[in-house]
């Protein structure tokens, strides 16, 4: 697990609360590096690791990003989008009731 940009988390808020696409450099598993543009719509929290949830226009599907392996985070300010539902939304619980 590598250290997140420290720009990426003001950059995901500014993107998701303006409803503006974000715009970063993907390192995958393999170590691949690819360009992405993408409508955030969420964030996933899964300990130790953070995802970044996000629908992919290139792809026409949802996408998620280790936070971790995200880097040059830009707000595209000319690239608006629409919420979507996301699909896990209905399904994921926390691990552990905090509250008892």
């Amino acid at each position: 697990m590598r250290t997140m940009d420290t720009m990426l988390l003001l950059a995901f808020e500014d993107a998701f609360l303006r409803q503006r696409q974000l715009r970063f450099q993907y390192c995958d598993s393999k170590r691949t590096v690819t360009s992405r543009n993408v409508e955030p719509q969420a964030m996933l929290i899964l300990q130790p690791l953070w995802y970044l949830v996000a629908w992919d226009p290139a792809h026409e599907d949802f996408r998620h990003f280790r936070m971790d392996r995200i880097g040059r985070p830009q707000v595209e300010e000319r690239a608006t989008f629409q919420r979507r539902h996301v699909p896990f939304e209905d399904h994921v619980r926390p691990v552990r009731d905090l509250s008892r």
